[in-house]
């Protein structure tokens, strides 16, 4: 029997190639990082094949009785692995690998990402403690771009930054990483978010930096900011910036199920100052698509006004062909930029594309 551990180390090696997804022993696909699936040859000549290098990769013998595993190998390479009968195709795995090199700005800037002064402003709005939640659906970027933002906060700041799976990728003078730590096989030893933040928040922080945003956690991170720690970068997965307040009152829930929702929904208003909203369109491209401030309360529902917004003008040869623009409306944190002597000049918010 073949386990084919060097199909997959070839597969692993090769830097164009960000996911790969074995559906039954009959289907491999592979993502590139630059957008696009392909469907390539199977090596497996049947289930018993696919079955041997999953165990070779778990290094744990699965069966129906744990039919679902997820991993992270010490390369930081995640996997995830279903049998039958979860898995009506037979075994799947899902390989993800971490990005070939971090990305930088610049690389932001050439892919068109953003723009030099959508960066612009994100800088100024980082350097001025504006507490910022970063969003996107899965695979669009928004980790990279948190990271890179992050990168911004002064060199005398102490930064606390928590993981959800992957690599710190923040070079800072004064930087401590905790990460979450999944139940071993018995159920124990597991570590949450909001353990971390919990941690975090008792460690004189003066920027917290949360990777993934996703549960009760949230609470803890919004009492945080309401208490002194403002200036925080957060992360979390959403469809647009208008989900993302939905999610954060649903998460703010988990953590306070006796608050009622007008409660609730007060207290994301005086906490979050930004939402930036990123997509990965048709085309596989990865842009900023919203950049909102969070105003504040009207009629018992949070409000929104867009900075910079997204505008699509068409499609063609398999390209998104769009520009970010500025609405014309200033910030109401415009005071707050100032204190912090980072003020910009009202003719950067000028109507027109940036």
């Amino acid at each position: 029997m073949t386990i084919h551990l060097p199909y997959i180390q070839t597969l692993l090696d090769d830097s164009a190639i960000a996911h790969i997804m074995i559906n039954g022993w009959q289907q491999v696909f592979i993502e590139k990082e630059a957008g696009g699936m392909d469907n390539i040859p199977t090596p497996f000549h049947n289930e018993d094949e696919l079955m041997a290098l999953i165990h070779a990769i778990a290094g744990v013998k699965l069966s129906e009785a744990q039919p679902i595993v997820s991993f992270r190998l010490s390369d930081g390479v995640l996997v995830d692995i279903a049998l039958p009968p979860v898995s009506v195709l037979g075994p799947a795995v899902t390989i993800r690998k971490p990005a070939a090199r971090e990305l930088t700005l610049e690389n932001l800037i050439e892919y068109k990402t953003l723009t030099p002064k959508a960066a612009d402003f994100l800088r100024v709005c980082v350097e001025a403690r504006v507490n910022i939640v970063v969003s996107g659906g899965a695979s669009s970027g928004k980790i990279t771009l948190t990271k890179i933002i992050a990168g911004w906060i002064p060199r005398d700041e102490r930064i606390l930054l928590l993981l959800d799976n992957g690599k710190p990728g923040l070079a800072h003078p004064h930087l401590l990483v905790l990460e979450t730590r999944p139940p071993n096989q018995e159920g124990k030893g597991e570590v949450t978010m909001r353990q971390l933040v919990q941690c975090a928040l008792r460690m004189r922080p003066d920027r917290i930096i949360v990777t993934e945003l996703c549960g009760a956690e949230t609470t803890e991170i919004l009492d945080g900011i309401n208490h002194g720690y403002d200036g925080a970068i957060l992360c979390m997965q959403s469809n647009g910036p208008r989900d993302t307040l939905a999610r954060l009152e649903r998460m703010d829930a988990l953590g306070n199920p006796e608050v009622p929702l007008l409660q609730l929904r007060e207290q994301i208003a005086s906490s979050i100052d930004l939402i930036v909203h990123q997509e990965r369109l048709r085309d596989g491209s990865r842009r900023i698509v919203n950049i909102c401030e969070v105003t504040g309360m009207d009629q018992g529902v949070v409000t929104l006004s867009d900075i910079f917004y997204f505008s699509q003008t068409g499609f063609e040869n398999g390209l998104v062909q769009a520009s970010l623009m500025t609405t014309g409306l200033i910030p109401r944190f415009m005071k707050k930029l100032d204190e912090m002597g980072r003020g910009l000049p009202l003719s950067f918010f000028t109507t027109g594309e940036v």
